[in-house]
């Protein structure tokens, strides 16, 4: 199989340098015997289609195709084209902070120099008149310890101008990719979804509400979804179903709800606020539901967007003296998101009810005690509650409020200021606020090479019937600064 991509990948890079290649050569050239010709109508609405592959991928992918290489061999009635996108940054992060502990482990207030957000998409597709077929595979290497993942999204799709556009596969939901009008304007080094937790601590991350997403959202498990076409050249109606949230690719069936006892970490299952993990939820039936408004009015541009997600959640425990499954209250979070811009400046807001989603249905699980994944100074294992909160289910699960302003100062130079607000109610007694401010420039040295300078304000507090809980609090301060290359 590994023989078998390395081919793919060399195959597709000598078909790409041919395609680069062709405009430095002459036309005559192009019309030799070995070159596949190509009909002027076809190359443009292959052009034409290519220029619209935000909109018709958008389900597949949040990441922006800044630049593509297309290789578009004709068929007798169809247009063949395989795109390569992807982008890949290096990250220098400072942070000044008042705790340096998280989790048994220390953080230093030193310089951090890291491979941030790295990923190589293909994109295969076949186009007839107004259908579009296509599979999609994106890589994403992570050099962690000498290995990592390699594939992270495998996924077909068809579209059609008049029915819609349907996807199947390991693909991001459609919460994902269309609700985000407000995050998607921060840039730098991604914001709240980028490496500020890796430098920022969060003394216990499951107190907190979780900002970037809605919970249960599926993320990448194996899901179909669908969007209608706009209707009316202003709305789109989208919807996504997964039957588990805790499947990925060819797992089997016998699997799907037990990939969490066996310790999987997975990025489309975060533990949430459950700290151990393996003992992860995971959500059955998940359905998202999504209505979004796009309208361009001269140099007026106005967006909105309502998401809803809902599933039946569980959790796998597994300790010396039981092996179970226990049911969550159900997941029933929703977001509304809005956006408007006048030439060069944008103004995005979002918010975020996450309800009671995935807590405890009663406080069992607070009582009961597994192996976690840490060890204590004799090597031995480290047993600790499943869920941290006493009558927790007295809490709920976070409310989010994100605000971005975007201004294009040049062509090359744009900057963003954010503030996100997150607040959660652990119990009758105590909670958690986090309150960000972010301040991002992005400046473009030619096409596919960017650099950027992030800087963010992070107060935490988590305060109980006592006052403030110094142990469980932060503030810091932290600035990142980085090459991009996009493709």
């Amino acid at each position: 199989m590994i023989c078998g991509i390395v081919s793919l990948m060399i195959s597709t890079a000598h078909a790409v340098a041919i395609t680069a290649s062709a405009p430095a050569v002459k036309p005559a050239v192009l019309k030799a015997k070995k070159m596949l010709p190509v009909q002027d109508d076809r190359a443009q609405s292959f052009k034409e289609d290519a220029a619209d592959a935000d909109a018709r991928c958008s389900l597949m992918d949040k990441e922006q195709n800044t630049a593509s290489s297309v290789y578009a061999p004709p068929m007798r009635d169809a247009t063949v084209a395989l795109k390569i996108s992807g982008h890949s940054q290096i990250d220098l992060s400072m942070v000044s902070q008042r705790q340096t502990k998280k989790d048994k482990e220390g953080t230093a207030n030193v310089p951090y120099l890291h491979i941030g957000d790295t990923k190589l998409k293909m994109e295969a597709s076949v186009k007839k008149d107004k259908m579009v077929a296509g599979w999609l595979i994106r890589f994403n290497p992570q050099v962690n310890h000498g290995c990592g993942k390699v594939v992270d999204r495998n996924g077909i799709f068809f579209k059609h101008d008049n029915v819609g556009q349907f996807d199947a596969g390991n693909i991001k939901g459609v919460d994902d990719s269309l609700f985000k009008l407000a995050q998607n304007l921060i840039g730098g080094a991604g914001g709240w979804d980028g490496d500020l937790g890796e430098v920022f601590v969060s003394p216990e991350k499951s107190f907190e509400a979780q900002g970037v997403d809605l919970v249960g959202s599926p993320h990448i498990a194996t899901k179909v979804s669908y969007a209608t076409p706009k209707i009316g050249d202003v709305l789109t109606l989208a919807a996504s179903y997964t039957p588990s949230t805790a499947h990925r690719g060819n797992v089997g069936m016998q699997e799907n709800n037990h990939m969490n006892e066996k310790g999987v970490k997975s990025k489309n299952n975060p533990s949430g606020f459950y700290k151990n993990d393996k003992s992860e939820p995971y959500g059955l039936n998940n359905v998202v539901l999504v209505a979004r408004l796009d309208k361009k009015c001269g140099d007026w541009t106005f967006g909105g967007c309502f998401a809803y997600i809902h599933d039946s959640p569980e959790i796998w425990v597994k300790n010396s003296s039981e092996e179970n499954k226990y049911r969550l209250r159900d997941t029933n979070s929703f977001g509304v998101s809005g956006l408007i811009g006048y030439g060069k400046f944008k103004l995005g807001i979002e918010y975020m009810n996450h309800g009671k989603s995935r807590l405890p249905i009663d406080d069992k699980l607070s009582k009961l005690a597994i192996e976690t994944s840490e060890k204590d100074d004799k090597g031995g294992k480290i047993t600790s509650p499943v869920y941290l909160i006493e009558n927790g289910e007295k809490g709920h699960a976070g409310h989010v409020v994100t605000a971005v302003a975007q201004y294009r100062c040049t062509e090359k130079l744009t900057c963003a200021l954010g503030y996100q607000w997150a607040y959660r109610k652990l119990n009758e007694d105590s909670d958690t606020t986090r309150n960000t401010f972010t301040k991002t420039v992005n400046y473009k040295f030619m096409p596919g090479l960017e650099g950027y300078l992030q800087a963010d304000l992070v107060c935490l507090k988590r305060k109980n019937k006592d006052g403030e809980d110094k142990n469980n609090s932060n503030k810091g301060f932290v600035v990142t600064t980085g090459v991009r290359v996009n493709i």
